[in-house]
C-alpha cells in the first residue's frame, strides 16, 4: 500500500482541540475508516489532511477525503476549541492508517 499526503490551504485539525468524548469518537472512527483503506490493496491510499469547519449551532464538522471517499464526524459545541499553540500533533488518520499497515 502506498500512502500519499495531500494538504490544502485551511483548517487542519491540528488547529483543533478536541475534548476526550470527541477525540474517542474520531479516533474510532479513523480507526475504521483505515483497516478499510489498509484493506483496498487495489489501488494507492491517498489521504488528506484531517479538515475542520466550524458550523453555525457552535459544532465542528471534522473530515478528511480518502481515495474511497469522506471520512466525517460532527462534534457538539463545547467539545472543541481553536488551538492557541504553535506545537501542532500529527494527524490522526494518517498515524492510524500506518499503524494499521505495519501489522
Amino acid at each position: 500500500m502506498t500512502v500519499k499526503k495531500n494538504d490544502r490551504q485551511g483548517n487542519t485539525l491540528d488547529r483543533v482541540l478536541l475534548s476526550q468524548l470527541a477525540y474517542e469518537a474520531w479516533l474510532h472512527r479513523a480507526q475504521t475508516a483505515a483497516a478499510v483503506l489498509v484493506g483496498d490493496q487495489s489501488s494507492p491510499v491517498y489521504i488528506q489532511d484531517e479538515r475542520a469547519e466550524p458550523l453555525p449551532d457552535g459544532g465542528l464538522l471534522i473530515y478528511v477525503d480518502t481515495s474511497l471517499g469522506r471520512v466525517s464526524l460532527t462534534v457538539p459545541a463545547g467539545h472543541w476549541a481553536w488551538r492557541t499553540s504553535s506545537v501542532m500533533p500529527a494527524g490522526v488518520i494518517m498515524g492510524v492508517c500506518k499503524q494499521q499497515h505495519s501489522r
